[in-house]
Protein backbone atom coordinates (compact mmCIF):
# COMPACT_ATOMS: atom_id res chain seq x y z
CA UNK A 1 0.00 0.00 0.00
CA UNK A 2 1.29 3.57 -0.76
CA UNK A 3 0.68 5.58 1.83
CA UNK A 4 1.62 8.73 0.55
CA UNK A 5 -0.77 8.73 -2.40
CA UNK A 6 -3.10 11.32 -1.73
CA UNK A 7 -0.65 13.37 0.52
CA UNK A 8 2.64 13.58 -1.88
CA UNK A 9 4.01 16.88 0.23
CA UNK A 10 3.66 15.18 3.53
CA UNK A 11 5.64 12.42 2.44
CA UNK A 12 8.32 15.21 0.91
CA UNK A 13 8.54 17.05 3.92
CA UNK A 14 8.94 13.76 5.50
CA UNK A 15 11.86 12.68 3.65
CA UNK A 16 13.18 16.03 3.52
CA UNK A 17 13.44 16.53 6.89
CA UNK A 18 11.31 19.70 7.25
CA UNK A 19 8.90 17.74 9.81
CA UNK A 20 10.46 14.89 12.17
CA UNK A 21 8.55 11.28 11.41
CA UNK A 22 7.99 11.25 15.67
CA UNK A 23 5.70 13.93 15.59
CA UNK A 24 3.47 12.42 12.65
CA UNK A 25 4.07 8.85 13.58
CA UNK A 26 0.51 8.65 15.71
CA UNK A 27 -1.18 10.41 13.11
CA UNK A 28 -0.12 8.17 10.78
CA UNK A 29 -1.09 4.89 12.78
CA UNK A 30 -4.56 6.51 13.22
CA UNK A 31 -5.37 7.11 9.41
CA UNK A 32 -3.92 3.39 8.80
CA UNK A 33 -6.42 2.37 11.82
CA UNK A 34 -9.40 4.23 10.21
CA UNK A 35 -8.39 2.77 6.67
CA UNK A 36 -8.70 -0.88 8.29
CA UNK A 37 -11.56 -0.40 9.76
CA UNK A 38 -10.74 0.06 13.42
CA UNK A 39 -11.29 3.55 14.49
CA UNK A 40 -11.83 6.11 17.50
CA UNK A 41 -13.97 8.54 18.86
CA UNK A 42 -11.96 11.79 18.00
CA UNK A 43 -8.66 10.83 16.27
CA UNK A 44 -7.10 13.83 14.92
CA UNK A 45 -7.99 16.19 17.44
CA UNK A 46 -6.37 13.65 20.18
CA UNK A 47 -3.15 13.75 17.32
CA UNK A 48 -3.44 17.53 17.58
CA UNK A 49 -3.99 18.03 21.10
CA UNK A 50 -0.91 15.60 21.91
CA UNK A 51 1.60 16.77 19.56
CA UNK A 52 0.98 20.17 20.99
CA UNK A 53 1.72 19.02 24.44
CA UNK A 54 4.62 17.51 23.20
CA UNK A 55 6.20 20.46 22.89
CA UNK A 56 5.91 21.02 26.48
CA UNK A 57 6.22 17.71 27.96
CA UNK A 58 3.04 17.76 29.80
CA UNK A 59 -0.73 17.56 29.33
CA UNK A 60 -3.44 18.34 31.52
CA UNK A 61 -6.75 16.18 30.37
CA UNK A 62 -9.61 14.56 31.57
CA UNK A 63 -9.35 11.33 28.90
CA UNK A 64 -5.54 10.65 29.92
CA UNK A 65 -6.36 6.72 28.68
CA UNK A 66 -6.37 8.17 25.21
CA UNK A 67 -3.64 10.32 25.02
CA UNK A 68 -1.17 7.71 26.21
CA UNK A 69 -1.42 5.21 23.92
CA UNK A 70 -1.26 7.70 21.36
CA UNK A 71 1.61 9.62 23.13
CA UNK A 72 3.35 7.50 25.63
CA UNK A 73 6.37 9.57 26.74
CA UNK A 74 3.85 12.49 27.31
CA UNK A 75 3.04 13.55 30.62
CA UNK A 76 -0.07 13.34 31.85
CA UNK A 77 -1.79 15.01 34.42
CA UNK A 78 -5.25 14.14 35.60
CA UNK A 79 -7.55 17.21 37.35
Amino acid sequence: MNFWKGLPWLGHMVRSGQIPWQRIAPGISTILKRRRGRTRKRPIADIFIGAFASRFDRLLTRNAKDFRVLFPELRLEEP
